[in-house]
């Protein structure tokens, strides 16, 4: 896991997720992949990466929905923040949290849109 984390945002004018590049918090703005440069943080969603893969190695981000595979049998898992800023997957109901190393899980698509640039 990379002690700097990851990021990826959701374009709101395109409708995608994109990688971010650059994040400028002086003038609040992100370079994000696909030359779309100097985006305002209100055009934008920042996804943070958990640092945690799922079983076939892709990186888990704040919003991704995944199925998590369980003793209770397959569910679906949001991955969100919790209080203390930690990132945790919990049931689409809320009802439940667990901690991201704990189980194994596979991302299937995001809160946002399910096509991934």
């Amino acid at each position: 896991m990379s002690k700097f984390p990851s990021f990826k945002a959701y374009h709101e004018d395109s409708n995608t997720i994109r990688d971010v590049l650059c994040i400028d918090y002086l003038n609040e703005t992100v370079d994000l992949s696909g030359g779309l440069i100097e985006i305002l943080f209100s055009d934008t969603v920042l996804l943070r990466g958990s640092g945690v893969e799922d079983i076939n190695g892709v990186e888990m981000f704040d919003s991704d929905r995944c199925i998590l595979y369980g003793r209770f049998g397959k569910q679906n898992v949001i991955i969100l923040e919790d209080i203390n800023g930690n990132l945790v997957a919990a049931l689409e109901d809320e009802s439940c949290c667990y901690q991201l190393t704990e189980w194994e899980m596979e991302v299937i698509g995001n809160e946002y849109v399910s096509q991934w640039e």
